[in-house]
């Protein structure tokens, strides 16, 4: 599955906070997809249990965080 990718890439050490050219880190991509084809936000989870703070998120994805992520 795609989180369990991210799990493996997250334990190899991969830049979780990066941002891609138009500024959007993957944090914001996870919960863009999870809101877009309705999807577990599995992605995102795993993200946030790897240090990325909500805070970070894109304004124009701050919508997509679900209660259960701020828990």
């Amino acid at each position: 599955s795609q989180s369990r990718a991210l799990e493996v890439l997250c334990a190899a050490g991969a830049d979780v906070r990066a941002r891609n050219r138009l500024g959007l880190a993957p944090l914001d991509a996870a919960l863009n997809s999870a809101s877009v084809s309705r999807v577990s936000d599995a992605c995102a989870r795993v993200l946030v249990a790897n240090g990325v703070r909500l805070s970070t998120v894109n304004e124009g994805y701050r919508r997509f965080i679900t209660p259960e992520l701020v828990a």
